[in-house]
């Protein structure tokens, strides 16, 4: 119930923001007017540019790090056995069957080791 008023009230702040954005005047234009304006100038555009050009790169760096290339992110090890491997698989399987045995901080560690 406390969870349906905490929804309700933070809808109603939401709407009366979103209300207050479009609808009140502050100056000559609405927050949403400003936004807008601010929006097309030719600086916000430019800092567009410059975030998408930044992220293709570190996309970039993190797919050749991922590939074995030579970029500069780490690439993950794998450092298990078959052997452990399968013991991990099991423990999965049992506990998304509800099979795992008790539960709390370090249970069915002993099974994995």
């Amino acid at each position: 119930m406390l969870r349906l008023i905490r929804a309700l009230v933070a809808l109603g702040l939401i709407g009366a923001f979103v209300y207050g954005a479009v609808a009140v005047p502050l100056g000559d234009r609405t927050l949403w007017g400003h936004v807008k304006a601010i929006a097309g100038t030719e600086e916000s555009k430019e800092l567009v540019d410059g975030v998408k050009k930044k992220a293709r790169e570190v996309l970039k760096r993190g797919a050749a790090a991922a590939g074995g290339g030579s970029g500069s992110g780490t690439a993950a090890r794998d450092d298990l056995s078959a052997e452990e491997r399968e013991v991990l698989r099991k423990l999965i399987r049992d506990r998304l069957a509800g099979k795992g045995s008790g539960t709390g901080k370090g249970s069915g560690t002993a099974a994995a080791r």
